[in-house]
C-alpha cells in the first residue's frame, strides 16, 4: 500500500462530486457497541470492530482529505490493488493523523501549551506549523464515519466525520 502526499483542488467536493457511499463503524464495547474510532490509538477499537475486513471500496487508488482540525487540509492518495477494508482506511488515516501531527510540532514556532498549563477551556493553542493545527489535541479526535465521493474526472475521494 502506498500513500502520497497531493494536494486536490478545495471546491472539487463541492461542485461537481457526487456522494456514493457512508462508511460508518460499530465497535463492540461490552454490552454496547460505539460508533467512534480514536485516532489517536485504534488499536484496541480495531479488535473489537464489527466487518473490519469487509472491503468498503473496490477501486484501487482513492484520495483521502483531512481538514479537521488542521487550517491548511492535508490530501493523500492511497493505492491497494483489490481495493480497502474498513480496517485498511482506519489504519491509514490514524497514521496520517500522527504524521500531521508530528510535523506540525517539527514545523512550527508557536509551541503547543501543555495540558496541565491550560486555563479556562482546556482546548489546544492553535500553531503555525505546516499543517496550522487548532482547537484539539489528536487524543481528542475521534472518527465517526468516512464518506465517499466520485468526482466529475472519476476519481474517488474520502472526506472524514472526526469529532472531538
Amino acid at each position: 500500500m502506498a500513500a502520497l502526499e497531493k494536494m486536490v483542488p478545495e471546491d472539487t467536493l463541492a461542485t461537481s462530486a457526487e456522494l456514493l457511499s457512508e462508511i460508518s463503524f460499530s465497535v463492540k464495547e461490552g454490552n454496547d457497541f460505539s460508533p467512534y474510532i480514536e485516532i489517536a490509538n485504534p488499536k484496541e477499537a480495531l479488535v473489537n470492530l464489527i466487518d473490519k475486513n469487509k472491503k468498503v471500496i473496490d477501486e484501487d487508488t482513492i484520495t483521502v482529505i483531512i481538514d479537521y482540525p488542521l487550517t491548511k487540509s492535508y490530501t493523500f492518495e492511497l493505492v491497494s490493488p483489490g481495493g480497502f477494508t474498513k480496517q485498511t482506511l482506519i489504519q491509514e488515516i490514524c497514521k496520517h493523523y500522527h504524521l500531521i501531527y508530528a510535523e506540525e510540532e517539527k514545523t512550527t514556532t508557536t509551541k503547543v501549551i501543555p495540558l496541565e498549563e491550560r486555563k479556562g477551556l482546556i482546548n489546544r493553542n492553535e500553531t503555525n506549523g505546516k499543517h496550522g493545527i487548532w482547537g484539539h489535541d489528536i487524543i481528542d479526535l475521534v472518527l465517526s464515519e468516512i464518506l465517499v465521493y466520485r468526482t466529475a474526472k472519476g476519481q474517488i475521494v474520502l472526506t472524514l466525520g472526526i469529532e472531538s
